[in-house]
């Protein structure tokens, strides 16, 4: 696995590092961390600082690492980086919370991010107020991607393996199943193994994929909207959500779809989005 990181000498690019540091230690991956200088000094003793403190950040947790310093603007050399070096993820740090008002905090997801995000080829993985690994959200919609980043979080191979949990959002579930349902609280929907659904196949699969890497999980079964639901279900402590990058099954044209641009850019957590490489 090739994976480019990104450092600007910020704290949260910085964390993005310890965080990817921390998940990535025991595959041994090959690692690229790239820096951007709007116009490249003459030496860059600035930007040749970020990356060696990114270096040895990565070195903690003894992963080597291969620098670049590129000029020009940031997203786009960004971008461009990920694309001439063939990567598989790449990996950039969100600035966290900011507070608009008194008493209320909104999740920043920067420009250049934002720019990233809808325009990166690779898979992403986005980090916001990183946490040490506990719990974490996988998401499934049997999609191409998402079985992807079903495998992609069993070769992790991490000893210590955080809480999984695996969840399928389906919209009307009382419509389409009225007749042979009776009436089915909310708190209810986690555990509906006899419901005739191809969803329900979904997590079940999704399970069995994970148990091959002995990997144990629970899951769990929503009605809603996609997005909006796993939100929801990320408020429960978890610590990393997973998800598949594209819309539509088996579509490797798009780059990041609609629901999981919306979970990456209302997550308070870090989020990775796995797209099948082409």
């Amino acid at each position: 696995m090739k994976i480019l990181m990104c450092t600007n000498g910020q704290e949260h690019a910085e964390k993005a590092l310890n965080f990817a540091g921390q998940l990535f230690r025991y595959t041994k991956p090959e690692i690229g961390i790239v820096t951007i200088a709007r116009r490249l000094a003459h030496p860059p003793k600035i930007e040749e600082k970020w990356l060696e403190r990114a270096k040895n950040i990565l070195a903690n947790y003894d992963i080597r690492a291969e620098t670049k310093i590129r000029e020009g603007y940031i997203s786009d050399e960004i971008i461009r980086e990920s694309r001439e070096g063939n990567y598989d993820l790449l990996v950039i740090g969100s600035r966290g919370y900011s507070e608009i008002l008194v008493g209320v905090t909104e999740v920043i997801l920067g420009e250049i991010a934002q720019y990233v995000i809808q325009k990166a080829k690779t898979s992403l993985l986005v980090v916001k107020e990183p946490k040490p690994l506990h719990k974490v959200l996988i998401c499934t919609d049997g999609s191409l991607h998402a079985e992807e980043a079903i495998h992609f979080w069993g070769k992790l191979n991490l000893p210590h393996q955080p809480k999984v949990n695996i969840i399928n959002v389906v919209p009307e579930i009382y419509s389409r199943f009225r007749d042979i349902l009776e009436p089915v609280a909310e708190s209810q929907l986690d555990m509906l193994g006899a419901l005739p659904s191809k969803r329900t196949e979904y997590l079940y699969k999704a399970k069995d994929i994970l148990g091959k890497y002995a990997v144990e999980a629970k899951i769990k079964l929503r009605e809603g909207q996609a997005a909006e639901e796993i939100l929801k279900e990320a408020k429960n402590d978890y610590d990393l959500i997973i998800m598949g990058a594209g819309g539509r099954k088996g579509d490797k044209k798009e780059t990041i779809g609609r629901q999981t641009r919306r979970v990456i850019r209302q997550a308070k957590i870090p989020v990775l989005a796995i797209r099948p490489k082409d």
